[in-house]
C-alpha cells in the first residue's frame, strides 16, 4: 500500500479507539509480521509506536516525533531492508 494511503488511514483513526498495525511478509519465513502502530486508547502515552518499518508514516509530522521518524528512515540500519517494496 502506498505511504500516503497508510498516512491517510492513520490520520482517520488516530483519535479513535481503533487498534492499528501494519502487516508485512516477515523476513524469516512464510508468515506475516505485525508492527503495532496504535493501541485502542486514543490518549495512550505509548501510542503511536514507531519502528523502522512504520517510521515513514510519520515523516511528515512536525516536532520531535516527526524528527525521530525522519532520522529513523534515513539512518536506521534496518529501514532500507524493511521498506524495499515501498
Amino acid at each position: 500500500m502506498p505511504i500516503e494511503n497508510q498516512r491517510d488511514i492513520y490520520n482517520m483513526i488516530k483519535d479513535t479507539h481503533i487498534f492499528l498495525s501494519l502487516a508485512a511478509v516477515s523476513n524469516w519465513g512464510f508468515e506475516f509480521c505485525n508492527d503495532k502502530i496504535k493501541f485502542d486508547n486514543p490518549v495512550s502515552e505509548s501510542s503511536p509506536m514507531m519502528s523502522p518499518r512504520t517510521a515513514h508514516i510519520f515523516t511528515n509530522q512536525n516536532g520531535t516525533f516527526g524528527e525521530m521518524a525522519r532520522w529513523m528512515v534515513e539512518n536506521h540500519s534496518l529501514s532500507e531492508m524493511l521498506n524495499t517494496t515501498l
